[in-house]
């Protein structure tokens, strides 16, 4: 959680800001060296480190600081990624992103980027695109035309992940979506299903949501997706957070440089709906731990995840032409 500015001001982020330390000047310096004697101390393995915002090339110096000072350093596993609007960067950036081989996540939304924007940002090796399915948009045919175009301009098919979007507090409802956009979305997928042997926007598009659920199996014993033994959200003060999508003071933990630990996660671990004997009884459990802690309409969310479990499973017994072998018994273990 690199900082909290950002240049736009989306109505739908779900990045919470307030009373936040993130907002403070960090001494970049004593933030790597400590990260790194706290890893070494640890005995920790990295698999890979991942830079949010607001908008991370605003802290543009604080990413190469800690690329020089601890990613060179350290024996990690994949190269960095970096989530961003895309908005700010440049060719130097896409010099530096290609030399380190970095994952480039273009979060997109709103048709927001000029096309010169488009034109530099397909330069980049190791890029994808991720955006929203919401009230205000409960199909993925804006992102299909958007995609062909790309491919006719740049001859490149890059991954593009759509998520549903997260209700999460200041969202406006008129974005929040409703069971009937649910069954709106889900009916969609199904009437697309006969096309997608000849269409690869739309197989890319099915083997991602097969990707995505999977993606979300985690040990039996995490109550959360967000926070468990495998995930660290950290600000650049050493303060760890329950979400790196929530950087309120609120929202911190402990403080792992000085080994402060507080039983805030205790007790934030007993109340989620994750450890309801309700929750873990459900089949689509494994697949999404009980949701986003912060999510101000569970049931909907709930809603959506059994249907779409119920969805893929039809797919994978009805379709099986189409998804990928490792996906093909996902839903039957």
């Amino acid at each position: 959680m690199i900082g909290s500015s950002c240049n736009w001001k989306c109505p739908y982020c779900i990045q919470q800001d307030e009373n936040s330390v993130l907002n403070k000047k960090p001494n970049i310096d004593l933030f790597c060296q400590k990260i790194f004697e706290y890893i070494n101390k640890h005995n920790i393995t990295i698999k890979r480190i991942a830079y949010w915002g607001g908008e991370p090339l605003l802290y543009w110096k604080y990413i190469e600081a800690i690329e020089q000072q601890l990613v060179d350093k350290l024996p990690i596993q994949l190269p960095s990624r970096i989530i961003t609007n895309g908005s700010l960067v440049t060719k130097d950036h896409v010099r530096y992103f290609n030399k380190r081989n970095q994952l480039i996540n273009i979060s997109y939304h709103q048709g927001q980027l000029s096309e010169d924007q488009w034109k530099l940002c397909f330069k980049i090796k190791n890029l994808y695109v991720t955006s929203l399915v919401s009230h205000q948009c409960t199909n993925w045919e804006p992102y299909r035309k958007k995609w062909y175009d790309m491919w006719k301009l740049y001859g490149r098919c890059i991954n593009w992940f759509v998520y549903p979007i997260h209700a999460t507090p200041g969202v406006p409802q008129e974005w929040i979506l409703t069971k009937e956009d649910i069954d709106k979305y889900l009916s969609y997928i199904k009437d697309i299903l006969p096309y997608v042997e000849q269409d690869p926007f739309y197989k890319r598009m099915i083997q991602i949501l097969f990707y995505s659920f999977s993606y979300h199996e985690y040990n039996p014993q995490y109550l959360s997706y967000c926070y468990n033994d495998s995930i660290l959200s950290l600000d650049l003060f050493g303060n760890k957070y329950f979400c790196h999508h929530d950087c309120n003071s609120s929202n911190i933990v402990g403080q792992i440089f000085d080994d402060k630990s507080t039983n805030k996660d205790v007790i934030f671990l007993k109340q989620l709906k994750s450890n309801t004997n309700e929750c873990k009884m459900c089949e689509a459990y494994k697949y999404c731990v009980g949701g986003c802690f912060r999510d101000t309409t569970f049931d909907t969310t709930c809603y959506y995840t059994k249907q779409m479990y119920k969805l893929l499973k039809y797919i994978a017994d009805n379709h099986s032409n189409f998804v990928e072998e490792k996906y093909s018994n996902l839903f039957n273990k």
